[in-house]
């Protein structure tokens, strides 16, 4: 039996689908409001589903989903689309800058929300800098109590700067940044001042820094800066426009975030496109700690539960794409495509840890998603993220194309106790990550105690990184009680796996490949054991495959498998195999040819005559699957979302 549908105004905006669905079209919201169009529905029959026709759907406020919501399911149709942003139109032309054209916004913009990220067609557009690209550097130690007085070399000065006009500078320092607003100009000392202090144990030998959104800077097409004085946008357009009329739209978002489901139950997002979406940011400008942890997201949620999005996207926000905070359990990502971000891809839970146990983040799960082009404003930002939460899954994704980690787990340092723990990493397939911007990120990332994490069955290859530290599988500083067993770490620029310091982690059956350095690094020594690294499978091409400290003998190592197409003698840390098997490690260990089938594509795994079977024990049960067989995404689990 059909349900009465509700008619709103003379507009007939719904349509019957069935007992329990309804249909909107973005002709026919309630005061062009999807918010209260969706508010008005559910006011008549809670746990409604409701269906988005094809077609744009703009929020000029946030979309907010509560107790009253308990039960919805918002889907979308095929086309339909929701964006965060207006539209600029009413371009002028700058005078005395020949193809420059400024737009003004049409509200104040909050100091806290000015524009970082403008689109074009659904693409980012390139906010100004200068140099176009890399960076220019400086030997000068950056002041560690603020405020910073940034010498620049007379090369670099440019006496057009103007304070006050919304410059800033932007820094890289190892495995962050930080952008500052320049609140004065010295023209006699060729100084400009940042306001906030730099962080001292960040300091490189030469920082790396640029200039953006000065006039100065702006010198190619798509290039555009915010002037807050004018409340403006200037751009240079991509096309060749003669007059405002044929420059085409430009969209900037306002919001800070495009959904927040908030003490809700049973809400589901399905099938939706969600674009374009700001993200608060200082006034002063900000240093990242790491990992863009002060960034939130653009779908959040908070204090809910058994909460759901799946097979949707989320695209070119200025923050994280998802984001599940204080108070949530069981929400479920699925299938979900999530690119040209701000920051990262999802973060799960925060990172000051509640004594409350109401207010604790656990039992969620992100599955068979894509997440890729993250880092575009952030550069330390991760793919995923678990802060001090527990009992998570992270499972089948792919994680590609971004300057830092693709996973971290943690965010306790040392060994104090922390709510993070039994959290699932497996099956995920992480690549191409990194750059020649930043140092010290990990395919896979752990930090603290963590007793019950596991990382498994991963497929990690081709990380590059600015000075140190492309590892594939990276223990950080208290790391503890981790297993990590069946990853395939293949092509990282420096360590398969890296142990900073930590505690009686286990690591095994593990297939490490052409790591830069060799294999294995170990960095802290302590009079705890460190590790137990058991039988696992190193191969590469330069016959080292230790590296760091090994001299004391609080580490286990046995039953494992070198191999180097190098020459010998072939090394552990400073010793050859005699030596080092005189000190007590890997006494049932091999030297041989594990006889992959494709060195290229390590995760096809051995031939079936491998010592690794045979020697190492890998398939003792001939009736199960060979090992490696299902490393990375399960075809079963990922859909056409994720391909």
């Amino acid at each position: 039996m059909l349900r009465v549908f509700l008619a709103i105004a003379c507009l007939s905006p719904l349509e019957v689908l069935a007992a329990d669905a309804s249909r909107i079209s973005p002709e026919g919201l309630v005061e062009g409001s999807l918010q209260k169009t969706i508010d008005r529905i559910v006011a008549k029959e809670p746990g409604v589903t409701i269906v988005l026709s094809p077609g744009e759907y703009r929020l000029d406020k946030t979309l907010k989903l509560n107790a009253k919501h308990n039960g919805m399911t918002l889907r979308g149709s095929p086309g339909t689309i929701i964006r965060g942003s207006i539209s600029l139109h009413d371009w002028k032309p700058v005078a005395g800058h020949d193809g420059l054209w400024q737009a003004t916004l049409p509200t104040p913009v909050p100091v806290h929300l000015i524009p970082r990220l403008i689109f074009h067609d659904g693409q980012l557009l390139a906010r100004a800098r200068t140099p176009d690209a890399g960076w220019l550097e400086t030997e000068q130690t950056l002041q560690t109590n603020g405020p910073i007085q940034l010498e620049i070399p007379q090369e670099h000065w440019n006496s057009a700067w103007q304070e006050g006009a919304g410059m800033v500078v932007r820094a890289v320092q190892k495995w962050a940044g930080f952008e500052q607003v320049v609140t004065g100009i010295d023209t006699r000392q060729r100084t400009l001042t940042l306001p906030l202090a730099a962080i001292g144990h960040r300091q490189e030998k030469k920082n790396r820094f640029w200039f953006e959104n000065s006039l100065t800077d702006i010198n190619r097409e798509g290039e555009w800066i915010y002037r807050p004085a004018e409340n403006a946008i200037l751009w240079k357009p991509l096309a060749q426009a003669g007059s405002s009329s044929a420059i085409p739209r430009v969209d900037v978002s306002l919001l800070e975030a495009l959904v927040i489901i908030d003490h809700a139950e049973n809400v589901t997002l399905e099938g939706l496109d969600f674009r374009e979406c700001g993200s608060s940011f200082s006034a002063q400008g900000e240093i990242d700690i790491q990992a863009a942890a002060k960034r939130r997201g653009a779908i959040q949620f908070r204090w809910a539960r058994q909460c759901t999005l799946k097979n949707s996207s989320v695209s070119l926000v200025a923050g994280y794409g998802v984001d599940v905070q204080t108070g949530s359990n069981s929400i479920r990502i699925e299938n979900c495509r999530l690119h040209d971000l701000g920051a990262g891809g999802i973060r799960i839970g925060e990172t000051v840890i509640a004594p409350e146990p109401e207010k604790q983040v656990s039992h969620n799960s992100v599955s068979g998603c894509q997440i890729s082009r993250y880092g575009n404003i952030d550069f330390g930002a991760v793919g995923v993220i678990v802060f001090q939460s527990s009992e998570n899954r992270i499972a089948d994704n792919t994680i590609f194309d971004a300057p830092y980690s693709g996973i971290s787990v943690g965010w306790t340092w040392g060994y104090k106790e922390s709510p993070c723990h039994h959290n699932i990493v497996e099956h995920n397939h992480i690549h191409h990550l990194g750059s020649d911007l930043l140092s010290d990120m990990g395919g896979v990332y752990l930090l603290g105690p963590q007793p019950g994490t596991i990382v498994r069955k991963n497929l990690i290859h081709d990380l590059k990184c600015h000075e140190y530290g492309a590892w594939g599988l990276y223990t950080d500083e208290g790391s503890t009680g981790i297993l990590l067993e069946e990853n395939v770490v293949a092509r990282c620029m420096k360590a398969g796996f890296h142990q900073h310091y930590g505690k009686d982690n286990i690591i095994r059956r593990n297939l490490i490949v052409d790591c830069g350095e060799g294999g294995v690094r170990r960095s802290k020594e302590e009079e705890h054991n460190s590790f137990t690294f058991e039988q696992n499978v190193v191969v590469n091409a330069t016959g080292h495959f230790l590296h760091s400290n090994w001299k004391n003998r609080n580490v286990k190592l046995n039953k494992n498998l070198y191999f180097s197409n190098a020459p010998q003698p072939w090394r552990w840390g400073m010793w050859k195999w005699e030596a080092w098997q005189e000190l007590g490690f890997d006494q049932d260990s091999l030297l041989a040819d594990p006889l992959l089938v494709d060195r290229s594509q390590p995760q096809n795994g051995f031939q079936i005559n491998s010592p690794v079977y045979r020697e190492l024990g890998w398939w003792p049960d001939r009736s199960q699957p060979r090992p490696l067989a299902d490393t990375g995404p399960r075809p079963a689990v990922v859909s056409s979302a994720s391909q």
